[in-house]
């Protein structure tokens, strides 16, 4: 209707309000408040007579200006962040086995003589006490378990053909050198301690293997018959000397389960034990040695050897063969079959 007015925007000169300037206030509420909420703004719309008439009514109604649908959808919806690049870390690469020193033994058991035996007891020697015996079917368990889980203070064997790793062991462990399987995995002497094909012993620290012991070397001038009780089963490492059981699977009762002491640095064999006196494990309790032996025809029975020379201390029979060796300060649990024997050296 003509000489109606819009009484929205900007307040005039004279008091009067124009509708450009309400198309412009309402512009600008969208461009300055384009994702904010519906605003409502109250627009009072004067209804008037004719121009030489006198307002009738004013009435105020509420007008509810919505902003865009675009920007309605821009407001409503949270940008979404991107997500922070996960970095991985560098695979640790594997144990470099190849490049690693190789230490040739110089002696084979089969060529170098037992030491004497002990004429008399010195008075500084000790020996094992039995001290407890508990019924325990967890080594038979562990012992008879596909691969059990990787235990620090234990022989891990290898079992799987091909191999694989146990669960909790060192990712970067090769799982063969130089075309011989992994057969066991161990730790002493702050040394990361590997057995493959019965053969090879790689002596590892934290970042790198320091050395590798080649236990039958094509260098040494052996008969077939001498190499048949060269395998090795487990070592265990202190000050720069491999104690190793080896040969237990020979069949010449005279020739097999030797303990031979080889230093790792020169290949040097120090000494060598009896035969049938390592029956697949041993371990170190302070100045000595411990292992065990048995078979079929003889009781199975704890030895106790001199780690200065080899010679043997101590041989008391044992509930059981020996399994596992788990060393505390003087005193160690034997573990068979059945039983957690402690014993402590007195």
């Amino acid at each position: 209707m003509e000489g109606h007015r819009v009484a929205v925007g900007r307040r005039q000169r004279g008091g009067r309000r124009d509708a450009p300037a309400a198309g412009r206030y309402a512009r600008r509420v969208h461009d300055e408040h384009e994702a904010k909420a519906v605003r409502t703004l109250l627009i009072a719309v004067v209804i008037a007579g004719c121009a030489d008439a006198a307002p009738r009514s004013i009435v105020v109604v509420p007008i509810v200006i919505s902003p865009p649908a675009a920007a309605v959808a821009s407001d409503a919806a949270t940008p979404e962040q991107p997500e922070p690049t996960r970095v991985e870390p560098p695979a640790k690469r594997a144990l470099d086995l190849a490049s690693a020193p190789r230490v040739a033994l110089r002696a084979s058991p089969a060529q170098a003589s037992a030491p004497k035996p002990i004429g008399s007891r010195p008075a500084n020697l000790r020996t094992l006490k039995e001290k407890a015996k508990v019924l325990d079917p967890a080594p038979l368990e562990r012992a008879n378990a596909r691969t059990p889980p990787y235990d620090p203070l234990r022989l891990n064997e290898i079992k799987e053909t091909p191999p694989a790793l146990p669960k909790g062991a060192r990712a970067d462990i090769p799982l063969a050198h130089a075309g011989a399987p992994l057969h066991a995995i161990s730790q002493s002497g702050g040394k990361l301690l590997l057995v493959y094909g019965a053969r090879y012993i790689a002596i590892a620290g934290d970042e790198k293997v320091e050395q590798i012991l080649d236990m039958d070397p094509p260098e040494l001038s052996l008969t077939e018959k001498e190499r048949a009780f060269s395998d090795v089963h487990q070592v265990v490492y202190s000050e720069g000397i491999a104690y190793v059981c080896r040969g237990y699977n020979g069949w010449f009762r005279s020739r097999k389960g030797y303990v031979t002491a080889v230093d790792v640095a020169t290949g040097e064999m120090r000494w060598r034990s009896a035969a049938q006196t390592c029956g697949g494990t041993l371990a170190l309790i302070g100045e000595y040695v411990i292992t065990g032996y048995g078979e079929d025809i003889m009781p199975y029975a704890l030895k106790l050897l001199r780690r200065a020379d080899g010679s043997s201390v101590q041989s008391i029979r044992n509930d059981g063969a020996a399994l596992d060796f788990l060393v505390d300060g003087e005193s160690v649990i034997v573990e068979t079959y059945k039983h957690r024997i402690t014993y402590e050296l007195r």
